[in-house]
């Protein structure tokens, strides 16, 4: 006896009845193919759409459409529902801290009730202090810049360098104070003779007419220690020398991406060093001048 189709009745032939065993005829089998791929499409969409939602809640939060609360909610429910990963989630999450934080900096200064609301929204985000400075370092140093064109100077509560009277430190970074060294070349001419070390063969010295010159110079490394801006002067300490650069001394300032250098009265040599963000230090050093000549 020819089996039937479970949807519809019509029976079904015997190749597909009894070799593959359907229990869905062709067409029926077909509609229901059909209706799969739609629920699928559809699911695809709802979860776009979650997506789409999720990744406005940050933006709404900042234009205070919404309050925090609503706002930590939200994020939890269209995160569900979006089917986001806890790397998602905080890709969405880090890029729109990312940009809110620009946008307050796009003038170089950060005021106290501007960074009152980076602060205030920067925990919804999932984004603390520790991980700003693990994974935001192009932006706390800009904030720190900020801070300080506000003239809000960050305060060392200890720091390493012994502080005279009165003074107060301000930033401290690990630091390498670089020399710089001539790259010499040995030219000329050569009288003499080459040879292959034998029995019976003896080398004569005073052929040599060149005579070595200088072709460059290069940085060295000099020393690596701890690099300070306080109220009154930047102090270098390091494992085989400290240099210190009074205020009153300094002339002039270069600042490099990745370091720093300072022109002193009556000094030969340009203090030169290797710091992790050049910006920092010199708008410290600027901030404090400021200060320190009022």
């Amino acid at each position: 006896m020819a089996s039937k189709c479970s949807a519809c009745g019509k029976p079904l032939g015997f190749i597909e009845g009894r070799i593959f065993a359907r229990i869905l005829c062709n067409q029926c089998a077909a509609q229901k193919a059909a209706r799969e791929q739609a629920q699928k499409e559809q699911e695809k969409r709802l979860v776009q759409i979650a997506k789409e939602k999720y990744s406005a809640i940050p933006k709404q939060l900042w234009t205070g459409e919404i309050g925090r609360e609503e706002a930590a909610s939200l994020l939890r429910t269209w995160a569900t529902e979006a089917k986001l990963t806890d790397g998602e989630q905080r890709l969405i999450c880090d890029s729109a801290f990312h940009d809110f934080t620009l946008q307050l900096l796009a003038d170089d200064v950060l005021t106290q009730d501007e960074e009152n609301k980076l602060s205030t929204i920067a925990p919804i985000l999932g984004v603390t202090q520790e991980r700003i400075e693990k994974d935001f370092r192009d932006l706390l140093f800009r904030l720190t810049i900020g801070r300080m064109n506000d003239g809000r100077m960050p305060i060392l509560n200890k720091a390493s360098l012994l502080l005279k009277k009165g003074e107060v430190g301000h930033i401290e970074m690990v630091a390498a104070l670089l020399k710089q060294v001539a790259i010499r070349e040995y030219q000329g001419s050569y009288s003499g003779f080459s040879f292959r070390i034998v029995k019976g063969v003896r080398y004569h010295v005073g052929g040599t007419k060149g005579r070595s010159v200088v072709v460059g110079t290069e940085w060295q490394t000099q020393d690596q220690g701890t690099l300070s801006v306080t109220s009154h002067r930047v102090v270098f300490l390091g494992s085989k020398r400290s240099v210190e650069m009074p205020y009153k001394r300094l002339l002039q300032v270069e600042v490099f991406s990745d370091g720093i250098r300072l022109h002193l009265a009556n000094r030969v040599s340009t203090p030169t060093f290797v710091v992790e963000n050049g910006d920092v230090v010199a708008c410290a050093i600027n901030t404090a001048i400021q200060r320190f000549s009022e």
